[in-house]
């Protein structure tokens, strides 16, 4: 830290939500806070729970304060971190001023949105956030009891890989919003920081077998996504070696490819008349669009709100719904 404060490397950021890439660096931001109001007891939120190392630092007049340590490869502390987001309290009084010092490091990209809130405010957006985790959760487990029912009764196989696959798809999500690391293991921190990657990786196979049972792929298609597969779990194994940036790019590339190649079949075989298939477009193309404009809420293409940021599980939870009106 002695040496951040002197440094002359900080450059001003040119995105609301600055997006620090793939990196084995730690990064630092900086900014200053004043206290306006008399009634407010300030709090800062870091709303990006993949984050593997943050470490924050208050600088008053009066000296420095360590004000948080934690993130995915430390335990939680339940006593300052109170939600799977990163927040916890800003002591800078009525009239006083502070500068605040993040440092961040991770094996995954990393995004930084940054919001100085009051206590009354976080509270009513963890209660809006869990509302809506609620009900996607809710959503999910109904899909999953539903079809797990006809396939007790009618003993048909796609509705046993879709059952697994909308689990995979659920705890995917979740991983993501920081509720696996946050509720589920918050002591394991090796589980923490490779959850993601691998759950997104055993989807997507899922997603695979999904479609051939779904749409009756033919043969020929299927050596090509077989081998998208294997690379896959090659980066997870790579992501599990200690090879964190290759095995991220790597997945983060051949999930892009393995999605428009599953796009580009159900294309082929809705318009050769096949009407599973056309379920099985609309649906996906609801997917991938809630996965592109939360991919452009990161890139600061669009704004990073509510919306933009739960899109994903959003066009996830349309998509299981139309599978299963297809099935």
């Amino acid at each position: 830290l002695k040496e951040v404060q002197h440094s002359t490397a900080f450059v001003k950021s040119r995105s609301e939500v600055p997006n620090l890439g793939l990196s084995k660096s730690a990064h630092w931001a900086r900014f200053t806070v004043f206290n306006a109001d008399p009634a407010a007891e300030m709090m800062l939120l870091v709303g990006f729970p993949e984050i593997e190392e943050l470490d924050v630092y208050l600088e008053q007049p009066s000296g420095i304060i360590p004000i948080f340590s934690g993130g995915q490869s430390r335990p939680t502390n339940f006593g300052i971190q109170r939600s799977p987001n990163f927040q916890f309290d800003l002591p800078v009084p009525f009239g006083g001023v502070g500068t605040v010092y993040l440092r961040m490091k991770g094996g995954k990209q990393l995004q930084l949105p940054v919001f100085v809130t009051t206590r009354a405010a976080t509270i009513k957006s963890d209660m809006d956030r869990n509302i809506f985790i609620g009900g996607y959760i809710g959503i999910m487990v109904v899909m999953i009891l539903y079809n797990l029912f006809i396939y007790l009764s009618i003993r048909e196989k796609s509705y046993a890989i879709y059952v697994v696959y909308i689990a995979f798809v659920m705890i995917t999500q979740l991983s993501f919003a920081g509720w696996v690391g946050y509720y589920i293991i918050p002591e394991w921190t090796w589980g923490k920081e490779h959850a993601s990657l691998a759950f997104t990786v055993f989807t997507a196979i899922l997603s695979i077998a999904f479609m051939r049972s779904f749409i009756q792929v033919r043969e020929r298609s299927r050596p090509i996504v077989n081998a998208i597969a294997g690379l896959m779990l090659v980066g997870v194994l790579l992501d599990m070696l200690g090879m964190r940036i290759l095995a991220y790019g790597m997945v983060q590339a051949l999930s892009f490819i393995l999605a428009i190649y599953l796009l580009s079949l159900s294309v082929i075989y809705t318009r050769r008349r096949i009407r599973s298939a056309l379920f099985f477009l609309i649906s996906w193309s609801v997917f991938l669009t809630g996965i592109m404009i939360f991919v452009a809420k990161d890139w600061g293409l669009v704004p990073y709100n509510d919306l933009t940021k739960y899109m994903m599980s959003i066009g996830s939870s349309i998509e299981v719904v139309l599978l299963s009106f297809g099935l």
